[in-house]
Formats: structure tokens, sequence, C-alpha cells
């Protein structure tokens, strides 16, 4: 009622002031932001009976009934298997003795290979597990929970693929977008078959149809460093030009003008419906819609008034769409392009603005300097390159688009003659990741740097606006870049001068099943211990996880990587990490793998030419002042002993800074723990313990040298699988039994912990308790 009030009253004003424009506009603007708040409320608002309010905080086993509510799509997991991913809009939930009726959608994941192929309609029941969709565990991690949530799901169900049945009858379905997904499948299935090999395929089904998830990790990476990932989005561009295609077309086949407009305005409605309705995609059609409805009555749209119209139209369906990501970069960049550049064109003489460099310079500064801010906060990244690359990768994307229109339309009809246009396409796409692959490797063309604060990409919206319409305002010009340099500085020698690190900190990183710390030493330096596990299709913690985190940290160099030893989930995200970040020197057990992980992480070392150092007992790592690095295993010999198992030639380490003392055991078997103690007292007695192998189950003997370390506390770095989860509750209850306190990744998340060489500060992520920087 409060926003329906100030609506009514701003309404009035803007009304009462209707002759002076500028406070009228004020008024309606205030008036359109409270209907946003009244239509976000109600879309917030979840019917009784949602499932939303039967789903647990814990995976609890359930059978679900309903029916698939989108297309489904197919992945791998990390060990292989095949895993269908789809939106389920739940009927029927039994849990126990409870039946209920539901309504509402829910992320499905099936592992396996179902009876038949899962498609959007579908009637099934699932008999599987059933929880809140799960947030970040790590800082910098993308919030995955909050996605979800902002499409109105919040609820995931994973099952078997056994545990899945097919239930008899017609499905509920909705036969335009049934269509439209069968004819993305048949487009799909045209694309695949010309291109079986390399990038060109799924770069091709990414920019026409919207389907991302194949484009591989290395393309995507050097869209990002260049600052033209947009093109893997379908844009504005690939809109307006499908639109004029169709025109071309239809003027070809002598269809009448106004029924070529509205045949083109239904089918691009049609292609939005086909391409998922992506806040980017939404936003050109509407705009392309209102163009050419204004050619169809015989007026021209304005730019402006199309973009608001398309923002109105996607925040009335969705307003909580607002804080979609693609949203506000899609909506940006254009209003970006409509302001600055007809301010850039009043600087250029009109003999000049005919040539295309000097246009398209013009064009890819707008936008780069409109999303600039929100392309670092969002993604960590600056992409001075971007500028340059877009005058190469717009055209060719423009060129990849206009020769994908004539392969699909005589590849669906006449394959013989799409071929023809297949060998153009791959050659397009071929020059385009070529030149953007140099783009990425020039020397500060790309860097990566904290978030900003929020008040600074706020100050810089604010002085670009004031000085762009400094007339207006009658404000001097030079005041104005004065207060920004005053405000840029402040930023930066707040930042510069702030109190240098005299702690030690470490940061047990939430990778699943798997390891991965990131230590800070006092006075500056830094190492990561292990990267997680990596490489498979379905998930790599250290592109995922470690290079998020360590970019949100603004780490530019890791000063050493020690792997412990060359099990998959210890060495397989550290390809992406030294991909990503400069790493001066690597420090390992000497014991190798005949594994394509341990490969690719022993390619990644020698074409960066990183030094590699072999560990043994009693080996110190020495540079970092007032820390003691002391490695506690394997022996002399045991690395290259066949006998012994690859868990105990792990890396073992101690390090103390003053009385602060942790102990990382890598994969260490139980009789070892007791050896290490024995060997090392002083190293032993740690103020916290990382317990080795994922809190697997200890001898007594490694018990009870555990009980005589007294740690204060103990880590276990652990996934979320029913025998893992069960394993560390136990081996929670045996340290909490010992007067040890102790944090597991699977629950708390990342796990911080600190000591000034004196006492010992321990949070974790999940409950805030992150220690101050």
């Amino acid at each position: 009622m409060f926003s329906a009030g100030l609506t009514v009253l701003f309404l009035a004003i803007s009304a009462a002031l209707i002759k002076r424009a500028g406070a009228s506009f004020l008024a309606l603007s205030a008036a359109f932001f409270f209907i946003g708040c009244m239509l976000l409320g109600v879309n917030q608002a979840l019917p009784a009976g949602h499932i939303r309010d039967f789903t647990p905080s814990h995976p609890e086993e359930v059978l679900l009934e309903g029916n698939v509510a989108d297309d489904p799509s197919v992945t791998k997991t990390f060990y292989g298997e095949p895993r269908t991913n789809f939106i389920l809009e739940a009927h029927e939930l039994r849990r126990g003795d409870i039946k209920a009726r539901v309504s509402g959608k829910v992320k499905i994941s099936v592992v396996g290979s179902p009876k038949k192929k899962v498609s959007y309609g579908d009637s099934i029941a699932l008999y599987g597990k059933l929880s809140k969709p799960r947030g970040p565990g790590n800082p910098g991690e993308f919030d995955y929970a909050k996605y979800l949530e902002r499409h109105r799901i919040f609820s995931s169900l994973s099952a078997n693929a056994k545990d899945m049945e097919f239930i008899d009858g017609a499905g509920k379905m909705n036969p335009l977008v049934n269509y439209a997904y069968k004819t993305r499948a048949r487009i799909s299935g045209l694309i695949s078959a010309n291109f079986p090999d390399g990038d060109a395929g799924n770069f091709l089904i990414a920019i026409l149809l919207g389907q991302r998830q194949g484009v591989s990790d290395g393309l995507n990476d050097d869209f990002m460093k260049t600052g033209t990932v947009h093109l893997l989005a379908i844009s504005g561009l690939n809109v307006g030009l499908i639109a004029f295609l169709m025109l071309l077309v239809f003027g070809m086949l002598r269809i009448p003008r106004k029924a070529g407009y509205c045949a083109a305005i239904a089918l691009l409605m049609f292609y939005a419906v086909l391409t998922g309705g992506t806040p980017s995609v939404g936003r050109a059609t509407v705009m392309s819609v209102a163009i050419l409805a204004g050619l169809l009555i015989g007026r021209d749209a304005s730019l402006w008034n199309s973009l608001g119209l398309a923002a109105i139209i996607i925040l009335g369906f969705d307003p909580a769409a607002l804080f979609d990501i693609g949203f506000q970069l899609s909506f940006l960049s254009v209003a970006s392009l409509l302001y600055f550049v007809p301010l850039m064109q009043e600087l250029v003489p009109k003999a000049k603005l005919r040539n295309y460099a000097v246009q398209g310079c013009m064009v890819s500064l707008a936008a780069w300097a409109g999303v600039a801010p929100l392309i670092l906060a969002y993604f960590n990244i600056v992409t001075p390159v971007a500028i340059a690359a877009n005058l190469i990768a717009v055209p060719l994307s423009f060129a990849i688009t206009a020769a994908a229109a004539p392969f699909i339309l005589f590849g669906l009809i006449l394959p013989s003659v799409g071929n023809v246009f297949a060998a153009s396409v791959w050659f397009l796409c071929e020059v385009l990741f070529r030149a953007n692959g140099l783009l990425a490797k020039v020397p500060f063309g790309h860097f990566y740097l904290p978030e900003p604060p929020v008040y600074a990409v706020v100050a810089y919206y604010i002085f670009i606006i004031a000085y762009t319409q400094r007339e207006r305002l009658k404000i001097r010009g030079a005041k104005i870049i004065a207060a920004a340099l005053i405000t840029a500085d402040i930023i930066i020698w707040t930042n510069a001068l702030a109190p240098v690190n005299k702690q030690l900190r470490a940061t047990f990183l939430d990778v699943g099943h798997g390891d991965s710390v990131f230590l800070e030493f006092p006075g500056g330096g830094n190492m990561l211990i292990d990267g997680g596990s990596g490489g498979g299709e379905d998930w790599d913690a250290g592109r995922s996880v470690v290079l998020p985190f360590l970019r949100s940290r603004g780490v530019q160099v890791l000063d050493a990587v020690v792997l412990t030893h060359p099990d998959a989930d210890h060495v397989g995200g550290l390809s992406a990490v030294l991909e990503g970040v400069a790493v001066r020197n690597i420090f390992e057990s000497g014991a190798g793998s005949g594994t394509g992980l341990y490969r690719s992480f022993e390619k990644a070392v020698t074409a960066r030419r990183i030094p590699r150092h072999i560990l043994k007992r009693g080996d110190s790592i020495t540079g970092v002042a007032g820390v003691d690095i002391t490695c506690l295993n394997p022996c002399e010999g045991r690395a290259s002993d066949r006998s012994v198992s690859a868990n105990d030639k792990s890396v073992a380490l101690g390090i103390k800074f003053g009385e602060g003392k942790f102990l990382f055991c890598g994969d260490i078997g139980s009789g070892l723990i007791s050896e290490v103690f024995i060997g090392y007292p002083d190293a032993a007695r740690s103020g916290l313990l990382m317990l080795p192998h994922h809190g697997q189950k200890l001898s007594e003997e490694a018990e009870a040298s555990i009980e005589a370390a007294k740690p204060g506390y103990a880590v276990i770095s652990q996934g979320r699988a029913q025998r893992e989860e069960e394993a560390s509750v136990k081996m929670q209850g045996l340290m909490v039994s010992k007067g040890i306190k102790v944090y597991r990744t699977n629950e708390d998340g990342a796990v911080f912990a600190s000591t000034d060489g004196k006492g010992l500060i321990v949070g974790n992520f999940k409950s805030s308790r992150k220690i101050s920087r």
C-alpha cells in the first residue's frame, strides 16, 4: 500500500508539473520506480503449496512428479557419466508418509542414461534428493542459488537415471514453445553434423541459438580477455541482421512491404522463444519490433523510446530481471551507444565520419566506457584491448551470422549446397578465433583487479554524465575533472596506504572432494597448496573456485604453488590456475603420474618455464621473513618407491609463525601421522591441523597422536557425496570429543584462519565470520 500511495502521489505531481518538462519527468520516473517495487513484491509472492515450502536445507529423499518445463541439456560428470539437466514444473511430492499437491519449478539433475530421451512436456516421476540450491562456498564464486532465485527456482533435486520413470499420457506443453525447441534441436543437429570438430560449431550454436554450454573454456577465456565475450550471447547485432535478412528475402520473393514487416515481426518473436528469451534477446527483439512497427505505420521509431519500451516489457513480466547481469549489461551497452556516440560525432569533422575505422572506434569506445565498471565489478577484469578487438571481432561476427543464414536454409533443404556455405562459415570462424587469440595475448590488453566499492562505480557514472552535460549544468569542465581526479586519488591511495599484512593467513577453499589452500604471509608473499579437482567437462575447481577467489583478492602472481601429490582431486585444478595467473615456483614430492590431468599440469609448467623443486622430509622453503616452512613428508626415497601408495607420498608441511602453527597433511595415511608428529614435534604441535585424506577414518595410533599434539582447530576439506558426509560427521564427532573445534568445507564453505604469531582466529564463509583485511 505504501508503494501504491507513493505511485499515485508522484503521478499527480508529474501531471501538475506537465509544463515543466524536467520536474515532470523526474516525478514520472519516481512513479515508475514505485510501480516496479509493487511488481517486484507481487513477483516474489508465492502461492500456497509452492515447492519451496516443502524444500529442506539439507538433501532429503523424496518422490517428485511433474512436467519437463524447458529444453533439457546433456553434459558429463567428472567421471564421464552423462548428466541430464532440466527444469521440472512440480505437481506432486511424496516424502515418507506425506503426500502433497505442489506447484513451482525445480532444477533437476539426473546422472546416467535414461530409458529414453527426456523432452519438453514429458510427464515424469523422480526419486531423488531434494534440497535448496547451494549458494557459493567461497569469496568470488558465482552465486548460482541467487541466479536460480531470480528465475523463481528455489529447489533442486538430484537423482539417478534408474530412479526416473516416464508417466504415460500427454504431457503439459505449449505448442509454440514445443515447436521452437524442435526447430532449435534440428538446427543444432545440422550445425553439429557439419562442424564435428573444433570450436566453430559450438560458437555458431551459441550466437545463433543461445546455447553456450558447448563453447570451450579456452575460447571463452579469449573472448573474456579481449572484452568481446558479448559475441557469445545473442546480441542486438544478431537480431538486427536476422531482421534485415528476413526483409531481404521477402523483397526477393516479391512479398508486399507491409506484409513483410508483419511476417518479420512474427518471426522475430518466434526467434526470441527459440533462443530462450534471454534479456539481450528480449531487448533486441522488442527494439527491432518497435522499429518495424514504426515502418509499418509510417513513423520513425525513437531508439531511446524503443530501449525504454523493451525495459518496461521485460521488467513488467519479470521485475527481478533488473538484478540480472545480462539485463544490466545489455541495456547499459545500448544506452552507452545512444548517449556517447552522438557526443563523439560532434567532435569529429563530418568528412571523417564516413570512415569505418573512425565510426568503429567511436562505437567500440562508447560501449567499452559504458560497461567497463560493471564488468570490473562482476568479473574483476579490465580490458583496454576491447576497443581495438571489437573493430575486428564485431564485423567478423556479423559476416559469420550472414554466412550462417544461407548455410542453415540450404542445409535443411539441399545439404550439398549447404556444405559450400559451411566451408565459408568455418573459415570466418577460424579467422575470428585466431585474431581474438592473438589480441588476448597483447601485453596489458587485460588485467585483473579486485571488485571496486559501489561508491566508486556510482562516482564513475556521475562524473561521466556531469562532464558530458557540463554546459547544461553550467559547471566548468576543469572543476569536474579536478573532482574526478581527487576521488580517484582517494580510492587509489586508500588501498595503497592500507596497513601491511602482519599476519599469517590461510584460506581453505571449498572445492568439493579435493584440497586447495591459499596462504598469505606477513609482510607479503603467498602460496597455493593444491588446486582441487578439474579437467572434467562438468567441473573444474581451478577455473570455478580458485581463480575467481584469487582475482577477487587482486592476486596477479603466486610466489609458490605446492602440489602435494598427483591425484586428480589435488592436481586437476592447477592447470587452469597456471593458465590464469603467473607462478614463480612449483614445489612437489617428485612422485609423478601417467594420468592426463598430471600430464596437463606438467605441460603447463613446462610451457611457462616455471622452476620446479622437489621436497623431502627436513627441507625448508625459505624467503618468507619470520615464517618457518618445513617439509614433514615424504622421507628420502619414498617418492620413487613403487611399493608406497601415492597418498603416502604426499607432501606434508608444517608452517610456523611465532606461536601460531599450521599443519597440512595432504593425503598421508594414518600410519604416517604418528611418524610426522614424532619426527617433528614442534611443527606437529599445530594450532590448526588440516586432517589428511578428507577426514578419512584414522587408526587408534593416529588418534592418540592428534590428541597428544593438542591442536585447537581441525579442518576437513570434503565433498558432498553421502559417504563423505557420513565420514566427515563421524570424524567431526571424534575430534570434538578430544576438545578440537572442527570446520568442514562441505558444511561451512571456505574456512579462514589467521595468526599474528600469538593467538589464532578461525572463521568460515557461510557464517560470514571473515578475517578482516
